[in-house]
């Protein structure tokens, strides 16, 4: 990919290629800076164009990092599941226990709905059943 922008409002073109091939892009940057300047003399008459620095080969990647932006995106998919979690935490409103019960009305429970989970090895269902049934 090849960019070309101004520098600092001036005059002064700066010129970025980048390429997976570090030479290649090397290469294309300096074939630029030798056409660059005769196209602009033909372009705008009475101007001339000189080179101020040639391009030369970046050794260090400079694309993603991907194992960069996938720890990025691990820590912002914990942050957000956490942040969820907690959020439906604090928006329940279920009253879980007769303790519960009692801090919130200040009232005395009549009746309590069993749990109907096992205890014990056994379930509720089979605590009730008739004898002689399997």
């Amino acid at each position: 990919m090849i960019t070309a922008k101004s520098v600092n409002n001036t005059e002064i073109f700066s010129v970025t290629v980048t390429s997976p091939i570090p030479e290649e892009a090397s290469l294309l940057a300096n074939a630029i800076a030798a056409i660059f300047p005769d196209k602009v003399a033909n372009i705008v008459n009475g101007t001339s164009a000189k080179i101020v620095e040639y391009g030369v080969t970046n050794r260090n990647k400079v694309g993603p990092n991907y194992t960069k932006y996938a720890l990025l995106g691990a820590a912002a998919g914990f942050i957000l599941s956490c942040a969820v979690i907690l959020l439906l935490h604090f928006l329940d409103d279920t009253i879980r226990s007769e303790d519960q019960l009692n801090n919130l009305v200040k009232v005395p429970v009549l009746a309590v709905i069993p749990n109907l989970k096992e205890t014990d090895n056994k379930t509720y269902e089979s605590t009730y059943k008739k004898k002689g049934e399997n």
